[in-house]
């Protein structure tokens, strides 16, 4: 019988696709293709850097809009208690 596919590993490619794109591209980039652009098409950094700029500021906006959202996802109760379990133990040594 054949092993069959994880779907899971989908999920692992998906994200980290997304992930080298916004995080590669957005973040890490920018030192790479800011020059590039600069001397190809005698932009100016404000001009490069101002779409870069706004994207930031735009996923700030939209965290801050949707993060009240989020205990209602279920995440921030399954997460206080493995927080909790692991914060308690190093509160109560401190505390000695």
């Amino acid at each position: 019988m054949a092993a069959r596919w994880f779907y899971g590993w989908n999920v692992v490619a998906a994200v980290f696709v997304m992930a080298m794109l916004s995080f590669g591209l957005g973040f890490y980039g920018v030192t790479v293709y800011v020059a590039t652009l600069q001397r190809l098409h005698g932009w100016s950094a404000a001009a490069v850097l101002a779409p870069i700029t706004a994207y930031y500021f735009g996923g700030a906006l939209v965290t801050a809009l949707i993060g009240g959202q989020q205990p209602g996802l279920g995440s921030a109760t399954s997460d206080r208690g493995r927080s909790g379990s692991v914060i308690r133990p190093l509160r109560d040594a401190s505390s000695t």
